[in-house]
């Protein structure tokens, strides 16, 4: 998992490497510029689609915290929204290792 403001260093490496992101607009920096920009190239750089669902919810909820709601978010909400992704992640991971012949 990968938090960002939005800078072009920080956001465009995880994207290639497909390491889910979270994009907190309520952090500052760049990221009210490229949001849509950046939301676009997470639809493109999860081939999963229950990974770019649950990553796609937790930023639809980031995308709604005030400044001040910002730490409360971080301590209290997050934690959980990104052991949902790692479920999804781990669920993946699972799929693609599967040797052949095995059903879930």
């Amino acid at each position: 998992m990968f938090a960002s403001s939005g800078g072009e260093s920080s956001s465009a490496s995880p994207f290639e490497a497909g390491i889910p992101v979270i994009l907190l607009p309520s952090a500052g920096g760049q990221i009210q510029l490229r949001y849509d920009e950046l939301r676009h190239r997470m639809d493109l750089a999860y081939s999963d689609s229950d990974l770019r669902s649950v990553i796609n919810e937790v930023n639809d909820e980031a995308k709604n915290v005030a400044p001040d709601g910002l730490a409360v978010f971080a301590r209290q909400i997050l934690p959980g929204r990104i052991e949902n992704v790692l479920r999804v992640l781990m669920g993946a991971a699972r799929q693609r290792h599967r040797p052949a012949g095995l059903v879930a």
